[in-house]
Protein backbone atom coordinates (compact mmCIF):
# COMPACT_ATOMS: atom_id res chain seq x y z
CA UNK A 1 0.00 0.00 0.00
CA UNK A 2 1.37 3.40 -0.92
CA UNK A 3 1.05 6.38 1.30
CA UNK A 4 0.27 9.82 0.00
CA UNK A 5 2.53 12.68 1.02
CA UNK A 6 1.28 14.54 4.06
CA UNK A 7 2.79 17.83 2.92
CA UNK A 8 0.67 19.55 0.22
CA UNK A 9 3.80 20.99 -1.39
CA UNK A 10 5.05 17.44 -2.01
CA UNK A 11 1.79 16.60 -3.78
CA UNK A 12 2.03 19.77 -5.88
CA UNK A 13 5.64 18.98 -6.77
CA UNK A 14 4.53 15.58 -8.05
CA UNK A 15 2.03 17.22 -10.41
CA UNK A 16 4.46 19.79 -11.81
CA UNK A 17 6.12 17.49 -14.38
CA UNK A 18 2.72 16.29 -15.57
CA UNK A 19 1.43 19.84 -15.97
CA UNK A 20 4.55 20.81 -17.89
CA UNK A 21 4.09 17.80 -20.17
CA UNK A 22 0.44 18.66 -20.80
CA UNK A 23 1.22 22.35 -21.45
CA UNK A 24 4.03 21.47 -23.85
CA UNK A 25 1.86 18.92 -25.62
CA UNK A 26 -0.97 21.43 -26.09
CA UNK A 27 1.45 23.99 -27.55
CA UNK A 28 2.99 21.40 -29.84
CA UNK A 29 -0.45 20.21 -30.98
CA UNK A 30 -1.56 23.76 -31.81
CA UNK A 31 1.64 24.42 -33.75
CA UNK A 32 1.38 21.22 -35.81
CA UNK A 33 -2.35 21.80 -36.32
CA UNK A 34 -1.61 25.17 -37.90
CA UNK A 35 1.11 23.65 -40.09
CA UNK A 36 -1.32 20.90 -41.10
CA UNK A 37 -4.08 23.33 -42.02
CA UNK A 38 -1.64 25.38 -44.08
CA UNK A 39 -0.41 22.27 -45.91
CA UNK A 40 -3.95 21.02 -46.49
CA UNK A 41 -5.05 24.31 -48.00
CA UNK A 42 -1.82 24.87 -49.97
CA UNK A 43 -3.52 24.79 -53.36
CA UNK A 44 -6.16 27.29 -52.27
CA UNK A 45 -3.55 29.54 -50.69
CA UNK A 46 -1.42 29.33 -53.84
CA UNK A 47 -4.33 30.32 -56.06
CA UNK A 48 -5.38 33.26 -53.89
CA UNK A 49 -2.10 34.67 -52.60
CA UNK A 50 0.89 33.50 -54.63
CA UNK A 51 -0.36 33.33 -58.21
CA UNK A 52 -0.23 36.73 -59.90
CA UNK A 53 -2.91 37.57 -62.42
CA UNK A 54 -2.31 35.30 -65.37
CA UNK A 55 0.58 33.59 -63.57
CA UNK A 56 1.48 29.95 -63.54
CA UNK A 57 -0.35 27.82 -60.94
CA UNK A 58 2.72 25.64 -60.39
CA UNK A 59 4.80 28.72 -59.61
CA UNK A 60 2.22 29.76 -57.01
CA UNK A 61 2.28 26.30 -55.43
CA UNK A 62 6.08 26.33 -55.25
CA UNK A 63 5.97 29.75 -53.55
CA UNK A 64 3.36 28.45 -51.12
CA UNK A 65 5.51 25.48 -50.12
CA UNK A 66 8.60 27.71 -49.98
CA UNK A 67 6.91 29.89 -47.38
CA UNK A 68 5.93 26.69 -45.56
CA UNK A 69 9.60 25.62 -45.61
CA UNK A 70 10.79 29.00 -44.34
CA UNK A 71 8.72 28.44 -41.22
CA UNK A 72 10.75 25.30 -40.49
CA UNK A 73 13.97 27.23 -41.08
CA UNK A 74 13.01 29.81 -38.45
CA UNK A 75 12.00 27.25 -35.80
CA UNK A 76 15.51 26.99 -34.26
CA UNK A 77 15.83 30.78 -34.28
CA UNK A 78 12.50 31.08 -32.47
CA UNK A 79 13.62 28.42 -30.00
CA UNK A 80 16.75 30.40 -29.20
CA UNK A 81 14.90 33.70 -28.82
CA UNK A 82 11.93 32.41 -26.87
CA UNK A 83 14.09 30.01 -24.86
CA UNK A 84 16.02 33.00 -23.56
CA UNK A 85 12.80 34.86 -22.84
CA UNK A 86 11.50 31.77 -21.05
CA UNK A 87 14.59 31.70 -18.87
CA UNK A 88 14.11 35.36 -17.94
CA UNK A 89 10.36 35.74 -17.38
CA UNK A 90 9.30 32.11 -16.95
CA UNK A 91 8.27 29.32 -19.22
CA UNK A 92 4.53 29.59 -18.71
CA UNK A 93 4.22 33.28 -19.68
CA UNK A 94 6.50 32.62 -22.66
CA UNK A 95 4.37 29.66 -23.79
CA UNK A 96 1.26 31.82 -23.54
CA UNK A 97 2.99 34.60 -25.50
CA UNK A 98 4.08 32.21 -28.27
CA UNK A 99 0.63 30.65 -28.54
CA UNK A 100 -0.99 34.09 -28.73
CA UNK A 101 1.48 35.19 -31.43
CA UNK A 102 0.85 32.06 -33.52
CA UNK A 103 -2.91 32.30 -33.14
CA UNK A 104 -2.88 36.02 -33.89
CA UNK A 105 -0.84 35.52 -37.05
CA UNK A 106 -3.19 32.78 -38.24
CA UNK A 107 -6.20 34.98 -37.52
CA UNK A 108 -4.68 37.87 -39.47
CA UNK A 109 -4.07 35.56 -42.43
CA UNK A 110 -7.75 34.64 -42.29
CA UNK A 111 -8.70 38.33 -42.29
CA UNK A 112 -6.87 39.12 -45.53
CA UNK A 113 -9.20 40.47 -48.20
CA UNK A 114 -8.71 37.66 -50.69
Amino acid sequence: MTTSPADPSERAAGRAPRRALVAGSVGNFIEWYEFGVYGFFATIIAANFFTPDGGNELEGLVKTYASFGIAFFFRPIGAAVFGRIGDRIGRRPTLILVLLLMTGATTLIGALPT
